[in-house]
């Protein structure tokens, strides 16, 4: 956005309204993702999408060394209401759009008390834009997080939190402290689509006159201004003889030799609706899904639909559930107790194998087994030739 409009401020209405507001140096996204995310729908259906994606999986607690589900676990109730204000879905994904949106997630490790069990705990997500986080200047010789971050402080009412009470969770970071939005190297294609939606605006509902009827013709000395009469009754008709409605006519025959002018930009030549489908596409890249899951004019056959739902749970929401689990299991110390938490994604319909196919398939191997026998193979050479394992 180098001296390009403040997406991020009021003055993008002015824009909308006057081109001929002072337009302002905008270098980064800092301090505006927010509002960039909320009023982007390039930005705002992808990651909004991945969010909801993100927030099926339910929380489960395995055994570190056989990788099996410990059932009733008590630390599936403290998941299942990790907020007094958010459900466990709406505590994913706001989990995600926090991620995706600021690069950060900040969540408190609310402890009644240091020697209470670590299963019964809070876990409130905190505002991105009401941390501030105080560091010691070191940061590669460390051994402790609290070596390199002395604590963190709420901007809003200078409330201290120790290292260790928060889960900071965030993207790609230049310096390990802080991560990097989505949106900062989609800066430039982010700028084009709300350049597109405001161009596209003001040629809808801020246009003025669509055209000029002018005189043509004339005599040696050129061609003579229309007449205030004439004027005035091209008016009329133009606005009320002449239409497509009941007691209008489509058709116009003017004695005066006129021209007209159509004062339109042509809005397909700008080619807007591409430059938008590029920006999201560029965001739906960012993100690990892929555009076939979106609404599209092509649109796909069912069968297409999930396979591209579940390249988008293999793809992006499962690698994304396990970097989410395995920050909050670290910060509890789950795995010195042995334990590990996980989000099961198993009961998504398009993560589910064909049943039709499954019955076919053992079915056809039945077969091929009884054959095999009756000419003398045994059971177990046919299951090994035909790659059947017993459970």
């Amino acid at each position: 956005f180098t001296r390009g409009l403040n997406v991020g401020s009021d003055h993008f209405t002015d824009y909308v309204n006057n081109y001929n507001v002072p337009q302002e140096v905008y270098e980064t996204i800092s301090n505006n993702e927010m509002r960039l995310f909320k009023t982007t729908p390039e930005a705002f259906i992808p990651i909004s999408r991945k969010a909801t994606l993100f927030s099926n999986g339910r929380f489960v607690v395995k055994d570190y060394k056989t990788d099996k589900v410990i059932p009733n676990h008590p630390l599936i109730k403290a998941l299942e209401n990790p907020s007094p204000l958010l459900t466990r879905n709406e505590w994913l994904k706001a989990i995600c759009i926090n991620f995706h949106v600021f690069g950060n997630v900040y969540i408190y490790k609310n402890l009644p008390n240091p020697f209470t069990s670590p299963f019964n705990v809070r876990l409130p997500i905190l505002p991105n834009n009401d941390i501030k986080i105080k560091t010691t200047g070191k940061n590669y010789k460390q051994w402790e997080k609290s070596d390199i971050i002395q604590h963190y402080e709420l901007i809003s009412n200078h409330d201290i939190i120790l290292t260790d009470d928060m889960i900071h969770i965030k993207s790609y970071s230049e310096d390990g402290i802080k991560g990097m939005s989505v949106l900062e190297p989609n800066q430039m294609p982010i700028s084009n689509a709300r350049a597109g939606h405001g161009f596209n605006n003001v040629n809808l509902s801020k246009k003025g006159a669509l055209g000029l009827i002018t005189p043509t013709g004339g005599d040696a000395i050129g061609v003579k201004n229309m007449t205030e009469e004439t004027q005035n009754t091209l008016e009329k008709q133009f606005t009320e003889t002449h239409g497509i409605f009941d007691g209008q006519t489509p058709v116009k025959f003017s004695k005066q030799p006129v021209d007209y002018k159509n004062l339109n930009y042509p809005i397909k030549d700008q080619m807007i609706l591409e430059t938008n489908e590029d920006t999201m596409r560029k965001l739906v890249d960012s993100i690990d899904l892929n555009m076939n899951i979106f609404s599209s004019s092509k649109g796909t056959t069912f069968n297409n639909g999930d396979a591209f739902l579940r390249s988008a749970y293999v793809d992006a929401i499962i690698p994304f559930s396990e970097l989410i689990c395995f920050a909050i299991g670290s910060s509890l110390n789950l795995f010195d107790q042995g334990i590990y938490i996980e989000l099961d994604y198993s009961h998504i319909p398009a993560l589910q194998e064909n049943q039709k196919d499954v019955a076919t398939n053992a079915k056809v191997k039945s077969e091929a087994l009884q054959g095999l026998v009756s000419i003398g193979y045994t059971t177990e050479q046919a299951e090994q030739l035909l790659g059947i394992t017993q459970e």
